[in-house]
């Protein structure tokens, strides 16, 4: 009988066991999009609808990585202990984990990332206060955000949407800028903070963490359209910045930062 639950996306391969026949049935998961779909005969199959999928269907898993396993051929006989005990390692192998618990911390790694990108604009604000150049550099921030663009498919995103989230790091870095700045002229002067070289020390960490971001984006690529998001994404912001112990300012930068990690699906 076909087997099929609630559909989102990306479709991967497992295989669930026939308990009578010993005959593996190939099984399509929707890794981190909440589907399962087969067709196997229901009152043979090791994993039924009183097994993973009813527990499944109600919500306790909900896949979350990514794993191909396809086994097509016909094996030996196994016993149906086994036989659904393998299944099941199978399953959990592929990147299943408990509901919203697992998630609730998904979008931090790609968070925290995107802090440590903001804070290099003091140092920047700084360069630009010794050397009274201005916050904006059309020619360094096309440069950024080309680069994302062009790195984008080795991290299954489109061009697009790397443009979209280093544009949005771009005006994040530029709001703590401009604020440092304004604080300084009010004050008559910058702090006597160590200086760092843009071009020698900043440029380079931030070329770092543009891979780290990105590397970051495919990791939660499944959550990013899923309902929660929003909730999830400001969630991680509170923890990353309750962490690192930002002040307002980078707090409320960090959540212009993350604007559009959440896309519609």
């Amino acid at each position: 009988m076909p087997f099929l639950l609630e559909r989102r996306r990306k479709r991967r391969t497992i295989s669930v066991l026939s308990r009578s026949s010993s005959r593996i049935w190939p099984v399509r998961l929707v890794l981190g999009q909440g589907r399962i779909e087969g067709d196997f005969p229901g009152r043979s199959t090791g994993i039924g609808r009183r097994g993973v999928s009813s527990r499944y269907a109600a919500g306790k898993y909900r896949p979350i990585g990514v794993a191909v396993l396809e086994m097509k051929k016909k094996v030996g006989p196994v016993g149906t202990r086994h036989a659904v005990t393998l299944a099941l390692a199978l399953w959990f192998a592929a990147g299943c984990s408990p509901g919203i618990g697992a998630q609730q911390d998904a979008f931090v790694p790609l968070v925290r990332s995107m802090a440590d990108r903001l804070n290099t604009a003091d140092q920047v604000a700084l360069s630009k206060w010794d050397t009274g150049q201005p916050v904006y550099d059309g020619q360094r921030e096309a440069q950024v955000i080309a680069n994302a663009a062009t790195m984008a498919s080795e991290y299954g995103l489109t061009a697009e949407d790397a443009i979209n989230i280093f544009s949005d790091q771009v005006e994040a870095n530029k709001e703590v800028q401009y604020a440092l700045l304004n604080n300084w002229r009010r004050q008559g002067d910058a702090p006597a903070t160590p200086r760092q070289s843009l071009a020698g020390v900043i440029r380079p960490i931030l070329d770092k963490l543009q891979a780290s971001i990105m590397q970051n984006l495919q990791s939660v690529a499944p959550l990013r359209s899923i309902a929660d998001c929003h909730a999830l994404v400001a969630s991680a912001v509170g923890q990353v910045a309750e962490q690192a112990s930002l002040d307002v300012l980078h707090r409320a930068a960090l959540d212009r930062a993350v604007a559009r990690i959440c896309v519609k699906s």
